[in-house]
């Protein structure tokens, strides 16, 4: 049995300039890290504006959501910096922080006993990048270490199915479960080696999961 804390679900409102943020993010992060596509953040974002969304993080799904809101988190940042230095419009009052969106990320994201999605790992792995970028290495550290185990635990670092003759939905399955355990061993090797770690994933991990179909996601 889970916490009734944990069961409760939270009424999400995107903010005001969700659309803006995903651009940046899509303009400044996908481009070299890749572990998610833009038509499934936008796909769940949509659904924002179709009518009252409510979710913990138990509820089916709320791997999409997690990862949504990761996403707005690092990108309101970015777009913090990006506008430092040039004259930006005076911001609503009731604007929300990006404090405000890392916490509504990490309340999406389930505790150790699951259970977990592969947009958890993914949240995880942004939100590893946004305290890495703050400079917060520990923090940084735990996080992607905690996405590395569910991505072990996903089966991420060995996506295959039975079948030789894989359905297009099966293909997409893989090539996003590679590009998210990349995405793991990418961040923890820069964590690593900033902080003088030692990373648990190591070139023998690479190679149980093969070459990347680079025609498969954006």
């Amino acid at each position: 049995d889970y916490p009734r804390s944990l069961s409760t679900k939270t009424f999400l409102q995107l903010p005001y300039n969700a659309w803006p943020l995903f651009d940046v993010y899509f303009s400044y992060t996908q481009c070299w890290f890749p572990i998610l596509e833009k038509h499934d953040i936008l796909r769940t974002a949509f659904h924002y504006t179709e009518g009252d969304v409510y979710a913990s993080c138990l509820t089916p799904g709320s791997g999409e959501h997690a990862a949504l809101w990761a996403v707005l988190t690092l990108a309101s940042l970015q777009y913090a910096s990006i506008s430092a230095s040039s004259e930006i419009e005076e911001q609503p009052i009731d604007q929300m922080t990006p404090s405000q969106m890392y916490s509504t990320a990490r309340q999406l994201i389930p505790p150790e006993s699951g259970p977990h999605e592969i947009g958890h790992v993914q949240a995880l792995l942004i939100l590893g990048l946004v305290k890495f970028g703050q400079q917060e290495w520990t923090g940084s550290w735990m996080l992607v270490g905690q996405a590395v185990r569910i991505a072990h635990a996903l089966g991420l670092d060995q996506p295959s199915y039975p079948s030789l003759s894989k359905t297009p939905d099966q293909e997409k399955q893989i090539g996003r479960a590679k590009h998210v355990f990349l995405g793991c061993f990418v961040l923890e090797t820069l964590i690593a080696e900033t902080i003088s770690q030692f990373p648990s994933l190591r070139k023998g991990d690479l190679a149980r999961i093969g070459s990347i179909n680079e025609d498969g996601l954006e």
